[in-house]
């Protein structure tokens, strides 16, 4: 569950510096 968490948090990170990848949290959020 750690590495799961680590990517959540990567992604909103992620998400704030690079809010082109809307794709990647879509994928991540499995929509």
């Amino acid at each position: 569950n750690q590495p799961t968490i680590a990517r959540t948090v990567a992604a909103c990170g992620l998400k704030h510096l690079l809010p082109v990848h809307d794709s990647v949290d879509d994928a991540l959020s499995g929509g």
